[in-house]
């Protein structure tokens, strides 16, 4: 048993293990300030003298130093430059990425390593490491020895997605305003208010997904950062599909950005967020009667 005996002695031990640890830090000091005290009287020889420094043991710490700041600059520039060049496995989940995306991977399309790799002129290990991460974040599904099939959108998937839109886009613009760039936004006021058609609807979901982008941007919330990128790619799925199927839904969205846009000049903060939840909501039901009007209930 811990007696109270054993205790104290335990306490006695401690004591005298910190008080042995403090005259080593203090050993250790001593020496340090012998050492610069001794380089400052080399300097004072070499100014009045010309000598150049002569003490080996300082010289040694000085070279020392310089081999440690060296490296660890090598190794930056080399960190930069592999950030500078992605890797061929990067640049193969992009571009698989953004092909589902943009729905030229259509929802349940089946895909090949060997398209893949002929598309992406590599070989195929990145695609396989590629599609391993769009596997997990949901996107494809992976049949071994019958292929690889572009996740569908379901009915479920559609609500949770917009279940987390209409919580943190109206949220951000609530309480992140602060960080918005007005002269941004009346950049993009202007587009919306002279829109008169899009001949490439392409044009239109890049503008949509870069508007929604610029003002999250404003958000200092990483956890909140994360879960919206979480769902972006299947938010952006959503956008051309619904679009694809509603025309009328292209220049309804295109009217609710430019109400958004003019609140948020006029700093109306509350009345932008509120137009912003209502805009989700026609998104949300966009989304919806595109799944309807497939004869298959959950095509996409």
């Amino acid at each position: 048993m811990f007696t109270r005996e054993l205790y104290n002695k335990f306490t006695e031990l401690s004591i005298l293990f910190f008080i042995f640890l403090k005259e080593i830090v203090e050993m250790h000091r001593n020496n340090f300030i012998n050492l610069v005290r001794t380089y400052n009287g080399e300097l004072e020889k070499r100014e009045n003298k010309g000598s150049p420094l002569k003490n080996p043991e300082f010289s040694a710490m000085m070279d020392s130093n310089k081999s440690v700041c060296l490296y660890k600059e090598q190794k930056r520039s080399t960190y930069m430059t592999v950030a500078r060049e992605p890797s061929m496995q990067a640049i193969a989940y992009q571009h698989i990425r953004q092909k589902i995306a943009s729905c030229e991977y259509a929802p349940k399309q089946m895909l090949s390593e060997s398209q893949l790799q002929k598309e992406l002129n590599c070989s195929r290990t990145p695609v396989r490491e590629a599609v391993s991460r769009l596997a997990q974040e949901g996107l494809l599904q992976v049949f071994p020895k019958r292929g690889i099939m572009v996740s569908s959108i379901t009915v479920r998937d559609i609500y949770q997605i917009f279940e987390v839109r209409s919580l943190v886009e109206p949220y951000n613009l609530r309480m992140y305003h602060d960080n918005l760039n007005l002269d941004k936004i009346k950049q993009y006021s202007d587009i919306f208010h002279s829109y008169g058609g899009a001949d490439n609807k392409q044009d239109f979901y890049a503008l949509d997904d870069a508007f929604h982008t610029m003002l999250l941007s404003a958000m200092q919330n990483d956890h909140l950062r994360m879960l919206n990128d979480r769902i972006r790619t299947q938010n952006m799925r959503l956008r051309v599909m619904s679009g694809q199927n509603i025309e009328h839904r292209i220049r309804r969205t295109m009217e609710e950005h430019a109400q958004i846009t003019d609140n948020c000049l006029a700093r109306k903060w509350e009345e932008a967020a509120r137009v912003m939840e209502e805009h989700l909501e026609h998104s949300r039901e966009s989304s919806l009667e595109a799944i309807l009007q497939c004869s298959v209930p959950d095509a996409f």
